[in-house]
């Protein structure tokens, strides 16, 4: 990681606490229902790639709506922040993205056309499996159970939205 500058991964945000130099954070937020739906469609795409959990969903067989009740899948942003958002120089909308590559590099004092460049793409972030794969899809009913079993996402999404001017 010395020497560079941009590390990206998913991984815990507190993974770099310990970090003997600094570090600007960035993240994005997608909205939770996508969110729940998308990790459901990964799981049943590519298995179960040596995770307890992912193993489990697939042996039981589970459906969206189980799988979205789960207390490991309720509030995974929340609990992916843990409540350090204030560290983030950036927090973006993944839905928004385009709107939100301007703010992003103005934080990150980037030019803007790099951003641009590097970020005009049709960047629509839906549930469906954009490379051939019949993804599942979710009825207005399921997608109201799924934001009932994120209410702190849905809450945490909501408020960046506003603080973005994009709510």
């Amino acid at each position: 990681m010395f020497g560079k500058d941009c590390f990206h991964a998913h991984g815990a945000v507190d993974a770099l606490d310990d970090c003997p130099f600094s570090v600007t954070k960035v993240t994005w937020l997608r909205h939770p229902v996508d969110r729940v739906i998308s990790y459901y469609n990964h799981i049943l795409r590519f298995g179960d790639q040596g995770n307890g959990y992912f193993r489990t969903v697939l042996e039981k067989e589970m459906g969206l709506l189980d799988f979205a009740r789960l207390d490991w899948m309720r509030d995974g942003m929340t609990k992916y922040l843990c409540g350090k958002e204030q560290e983030f120089r950036f927090v973006g909308i993944l839905e928004k993205s385009q709107q939100c590559m301007p703010m992003l590099c103005s934080a990150l004092k980037m030019e803007q056309g790099f951003g641009r460049a590097v970020f005009d793409l049709p960047l629509e972030n839906s549930s469906r499996d954009i490379c051939g794969y019949g993804a599942t899809e979710a009825s207005v009913s399921v997608r109201e159970e799924i934001e009932r079993c994120n209410v702190n996402d849905l809450a945490l999404y909501n408020a960046q939205l506003a603080r973005l001017g994009l709510g």
